[in-house]
């Protein structure tokens, strides 16, 4: 009976840690409706209007995969003190005003972190009396579509503050997600008698919550920006990615200690300190993961897809 009692208040327990996070998703998903339409909220879209150089009418934001050179005319705009604004998605390209180069990216990636930076908004000042822009654009992948988004004839600080505006609010509800996760590790490291008591690994919930929250705040593009690394940011949303499972799956054995085999005798010194307790329960259920037979298949094809998807994205 006291063995039914603690399972239960643990079992509690752990699906209230579990609500949290589900009541940070739908709030998530709620305040993201509100920003479906983005698009129609910039000032001066110039998403229209665009020829290639075929002399046929594009759309920037459903461009036929490959290299594109699709030109504006812009005589008819207000661009006086203005830049043309825009993000872009893994796509390198050449801005030219009037038939003269204005701005280039391409930017040198260090080979170990790929050939992708991910995201990154621009802002490029339009000389004055010029007639045209054009774009060259070079998509990063072969067989891809370069990716332009929100691109505008604005006002650049206008522009950046109504993109700083937009992305706040997620942008503070992932830092409250991590800095939640940075106060369950330290109770997990600190508070050995409260997890023992409790059966919940604080540490293992607290990795989850900071993957969880770097994840969303790479959407946002808000540490692209402050940063001017994109590549470093999206290399290690990819790593959150991939090892975002191994404290879940510690997070839940960590309930299940009846199936988990005892510590040796020698051990035992060792796994009174947190940190060390820690380690040892993500290497026992690596170990039981791999030990049943009716898991071998499905774990190989998880660490597998995994890291091939890491690679991937990498290379």
């Amino acid at each position: 009976m006291k063995r039914w009692n603690e399972l239960a208040r643990s079992s509690i327990e752990q699906a209230g840690c579990i609500i949290v996070l589900l009541v940070f998703v739908i709030i998530s998903v709620a305040s993201g409706n509100r920003e479906r339409n983005t698009n129609a909220a910039i000032s001066g879209d110039i998403n229209e209007g665009w020829i290639d150089e075929d002399g046929q009418a594009v759309d920037l934001y459903d461009l036929e995969p490959g290299d594109h050179s699709v030109t504006l005319d812009i005589r008819g705009l207000d661009t006086e003190g203005k830049a043309i604004c825009f993000k872009t998605v893994d796509t390198n390209f050449r801005v030219y005003a009037s038939d003269e180069l204005i701005y280039e990216y391409n930017p040198a990636i260090p080979r170990h972190l790929g050939l992708s930076y991910g995201m990154q908004y621009h802002t490029i000042a339009i000389p004055e009396g010029s007639s045209t822009l054009r774009m060259d654009l070079d998509p990063v992948f072969a067989n891809t579509s370069a990716g332009i988004r929100d691109i505008a004839i604005s006002v650049a600080e206008q522009y950046m503050t109504y993109v700083f505006k937009r992305n706040l609010f997620p942008f503070g509800q992932c830092t409250t997600t991590i800095v939640i996760g940075l106060l369950f590790v330290i109770a997990g490291i600190t508070g050995q008698i409260v997890m023992k008591s409790s059966g919940i690994d604080f540490i293992s919930l607290g990795m989850i919550c900071v993957m969880v929250g770097f994840v969303g705040i790479n959407d946002t593009l808000i540490l692209q920006i402050l940063t001017g690394r994109p590549e470093l940011i999206r290399v290690i949303e990819y790593m959150c990615f991939v090892f975002l499972p191994f404290p879940a799956l510690s997070f839940f054995a960590c309930s299940e200690k009846s199936r988990i085999p005892d510590l040796s005798k020698d051990r035992v010194s060792l796994v009174k300190k947190p940190t060390i307790k820690s380690f040892f329960t993500f290497s026992r259920v690596i170990k039981i993961f791999f030990s049943y037979s009716p898991f071998q298949e499905t774990a190989c094809f998880f660490l597998r897809n995994n890291f091939m998807t890491f690679v991937h994205f990498l290379y």
